[in-house]
């Protein structure tokens, strides 16, 4: 695959394509919020488990996210940014089928608590790789006068789509079902993968970034 050294591109429908990536994680991130209190009150989950298991998250993220960033200077940005994409998308639909299973009435609330963390955790640990690696390749294929404003830019997609998530999570659950808001992020972070596999450029890693990975 052929490699384009920055900035030897138009990189407009690029960022377009990252912004939308960042979007969609933050998107379904936040309907979390919306989904998994009605979850766990259906299979009599307390309150203090449901914390539990944003917490475990949100610990891997932030003890996962400079490693990933550092591996982006090794091995690229492209594979970073897939691989968080594709492991989004695996653990929202383990998520997804452990709740459903949750839902009938099969599991106890300890071993529902227990799987829906670990697929939790499948996104803290690695699905925490697509943002810095964003945020890298845009630095890799901006000109100094305007990276600031672009990485800007393209990262407020996540906020953009944090803010979006709980009223869409509102929307389908009252249309469409409880678990509705997790089938649609699973499809839309397995569509973001494949999107950015197939149509986002491979950039060569500058001297700096390698240097600073070593």
């Amino acid at each position: 695959m052929t490699q384009i050294d920055p900035p030897a591109f138009d990189n407009r429908k690029t960022f377009r394509l990252l912004f939308v990536c960042l979007a969609i994680v933050g998107i379904g991130n936040s309907m979390l919020f919306a989904v998994l209190p009605p979850i766990a009150r259906e299979s009599a989950m307390p309150d203090g488990a449901v914390s539990a298991i944003f917490t475990l998250s949100a610990v891997f993220w932030v003890l996962t996210s400079p490693v990933w960033g550092r591996l982006s200077d090794r091995k690229g940005r492209k594979p970073m940014i897939v691989m968080g994409l594709s492991a989004y998308a695996i653990s929202t639909g383990s998520f997804t089928l452990i709740a459903a299973i949750g839902l009938m009435g099969h599991f106890h609330w300890i071993a529902l608590f227990l799987g829906l963390a670990t697929a939790r955790l499948i996104f803290g640990a690695f699905g925490a790789a697509t943002n810095p690696a964003a945020q890298a390749y845009v630095a890799d294929t901006t000109t100094p006068e305007v990276r600031t404003r672009e990485i800007a830019a393209v990262t407020s997609a996540f906020a953009f789509g944090s803010a979006a998530g709980p009223a869409l999570a509102a929307g389908m659950i009252a249309n469409l079902g409880l678990l509705a808001p997790l089938f649609a992020t699973t499809t839309l972070a397995a569509i973001g993968a494949l999107s950015a596999r197939f149509f986002l450029p491979d950039v060569a890693i500058t001297p700096q970034a390698k240097k600073s990975a070593a």
